[in-house]
């Protein structure tokens, strides 16, 4: 079995470099890029429903704290906004 290697020591100055150099080069991939991404959206509702998943939003889990768990709920209360009503086609 191959061994894994550890990540190498990195600076303070070249972690903080390294990583403002990969977000920029991240928004430029999505500027700038090949990729399609869904931008349609449609305020009229589909009939028939594709998919439909309930879990907890906040339940106990071992050795965390409760109040941790608000940040899940404002992390999707925030993407569902985004993504609500966007229209994702096929390919």
């Amino acid at each position: 079995m191959k061994e894994i290697e550890k990540p190498r020591h990195r600076s303070r100055l070249r972690q903080i470099i390294g990583k403002e150099y990969f977000i920029l080069k991240r928004k430029m991939d999505w500027f700038f890029g090949d990729k399609k991404w869904a931008v349609s959206k449609s305020e009229n509702l589909f009939k028939n429903t594709f998919f439909r998943h309930k879990s907890m939003i906040l339940r106990p889990l071992k050795d965390i704290d409760m109040y941790l768990q608000e940040n899940k709920r404002k992390n999707l209360k925030i993407a569902v906004t985004r993504i609500n009503h966007l229209i994702i086609k096929p390919g």
